[in-house]
């Protein structure tokens, strides 16, 4: 016949104090990976985003491959400022994310013509756009048979890549409306 020896109490209550604190202990972790979790997503969707450039739209400034950063809380709060590097929702083909540059802001008309850009603001005299991040050989030209004038409205931005003879923008598709503005791109290497 066996007989069990009964524990001491202390040595009960140790391990039940043992086992709450692992609970305890487990518990803390789960609430730390919980939050820790949320706070990422909440970056990750809300605040920053990754990205890699697909193409050389933006070359030189920004090369094929290139790591970036989408800081999406800015254009949220300030307007888009002229020469920001964005990224956007193409207008007409909205499953496309495209990096660009701004060029034109709301109200004004932009004008391609003599290989520049030319901005009339509201109620203003026209100007050649400076643009000194272009290569002096760059041509800047408008697709045969489209229009060389764009008239801006309100929240409504031209954008241009900087590549200017093989990029797909404004040019082709038109103004981008703010919404369609996802945030601001910070290259992570830069040329």
């Amino acid at each position: 016949m066996s007989h069990s020896i009964p524990l001491s109490r202390s040595t009960a209550t140790r391990r039940r104090a043992y086992i709450h604190d692992a609970e305890h202990y487990l518990g803390r972790i789960a609430s730390i990976l919980t939050h820790t979790a949320f706070v990422i997503l909440v970056i990750r969707f809300f605040i920053l985003e990754p990205g890699i450039t697909d193409g050389t739209s933006m070359l030189p400034t920004i090369r094929d491959n290139t790591s970036f950063i989408v800081e999406k809380i800015s254009p949220i709060v300030v307007p888009p400022q002229r020469f920001d590097i964005v990224q956007h929702i193409e207008p007409i083909e909205r499953e496309k994310i495209l990096v660009k540059r701004i060029i034109g802001l709301p109200g004004e008309t932009i004008t391609i013509k003599q290989n520049a850009v030319f901005i009339t603001p509201p109620n203003g005299d026209e100007y050649r756009l400076e643009e000194p991040y272009l290569p002096p050989s760059t041509i800047i030209a408008v697709p045969y048979r489209t229009r060389h004038s764009f008239e801006l409205a309100e929240n409504e931005y031209f954008v241009l890549g900087d590549n200017r003879q093989f990029s797909s923008d404004s040019r082709a598709y038109g103004p981008v409306h703010r919404s369609l503005i996802t945030g601001k791109v910070f290259a992570l290497v830069l040329p």
